[in-house]
């Protein structure tokens, strides 16, 4: 018997956006067990092996879209360049045949667009993007869109709570981002070194919406500290010139590791950091799930759904974004009390927040499709 087939639609150069891949990893890897699956994705000219990598152990199709020119930091380039290859996306979709459409986004306007596909649709909603947008004009023109745009999705997935009681009125269905199960058992299983200096440890994306900036301020204050950064982003640059004109000897900016070399990282770390700020209250970065993995204390500056989900784990401190003053006392807190690894923790996180089971809920949706 022939197997149905899946478009999957990913409008995102998925080799520069690991949390994006590590989710489209788990779902193909349940779906490819009884689906065909297309994927149709971004590529730059000359680096389709790069995507075919990332997924190399799975019967997958592969259909391009070259985008050679991604605008990570200007929002109305960045905008017009994803309407084009949303647009592009979705009429090279049309082309291939499948009996299911399963598209991607936090890149919004694959939304809309999704509307001119007949077959029946499942939306990936992994953020909702158009919330953070200052200007209001604009904002609520995109809500309204959007919001209309989604009456035509066969079935809404969300990533977390607060996404589902947003948009409740679609009747959205959540698959967390969580950890995948691979993941979960080498960062559970880490013995930890004893070090000689207290360390505090960031690792994912430097850019505006993480404010790095913070962690330099408090390295400056709390010179009995190693703070570790581990990641790359528009911002990293900035931070590495104030880095080496202040002379911290206390900061270390490993630029982008890969997973083993982060692996050895956490080892060396007493807590784990991360930070949103306060236009980011719907986002839970997939990081935290990774923190929490290892049993380590977690401080995360910011509001909204991230903090809801800290507040089920123990050991996990919050403070407003930018406070250099709350984080440096949390920090003091933390090494005087040497908090043991968590067990609770690890346990909440295996038994809720497995990829790989969390996908399994899109057999269910695609059998009641």
């Amino acid at each position: 018997m022939n197997m149905k087939k899946i478009n999957l639609i990913v409008p995102i150069l998925l080799p520069e956006n690991i949390a994006c891949k590590n989710r489209m990893e788990s779902f193909i890897e349940v779906l490819s067990k009884r689906y065909q699956i297309n994927l149709i994705t971004l590529s730059k000219t000359d680096e389709e092996h790069k995507v075919k990598n990332l997924f190399k152990k799975y019967d997958l199709k592969y259909y391009f879209i070259f985008n050679d020119k991604y605008h990570k930091d200007y929002f109305y380039k960045r905008a017009l360049k994803e309407i084009v290859f949303s647009y592009k996306l979705i009429k090279l979709s049309k082309t291939v045949e499948a009996d299911f459409i399963i598209a991607t986004s936090p890149s919004m306007f694959i939304i809309p667009f999704l509307q001119f596909d007949k077959r029946r649709k499942i939306l990936d909603l992994r953020d909702l993007v158009w919330e953070y947008i200052g200007n209001k004009k604009i904002k609520n023109t995109l809500n309204v869109i959007m919001r209309f745009s989604l009456n035509k999705i066969n079935k809404l997935i969300v990533t977390n709570q607060y996404e589902r009681k947003v948009l409740e009125n679609y009747r959205p269905e959540i698959i967390y981002n969580g950890i995948s199960e691979d993941k979960f058992n080498k960062l559970s299983n880490i013995e930890f070194e004893k070090n000689d200096k207290f360390s505090i440890t960031y690792v994912g994306n430097i850019g505006i919406a993480q404010n790095v900036g913070i962690l330099i301020k408090a390295a400056q204050k709390l010179t009995d500290i190693n703070f570790n950064i581990v990641g790359d982003g528009v911002e990293f640059e900035k931070i590495n010139e104030y880095v080496k004109k202040h002379k911290l000897q206390n900061v270390l900016l490993y630029g982008r590791k890969e997973w083993n070399e982060i692996l050895d990282i956490y080892k060396k770390s007493n807590v784990l950091w991360a930070q949103l700020d306060e236009n980011f209250k719907s986002a839970v970065p997939s990081k935290l799930y990774e923190y929490l993995s290892t049993g380590l204390p977690v401080i995360f500056g910011g509001y909204g759904e991230a903090v809801n989900l800290l507040k089920n784990f123990e050991n996990c401190f919050i403070h407003k974004p930018g406070d250099v003053d709350g984080l440096s006392k949390i920090l003091l807190n933390i090494k005087e009390k040497n908090f043991s690894k968590s067990s609770y923790n690890i346990r909440k996180i295996r038994e809720n927040y497995i990829r790989e089971k969390q996908a399994l809920k899109l057999l269910e949706i695609l059998e009641d499709l």
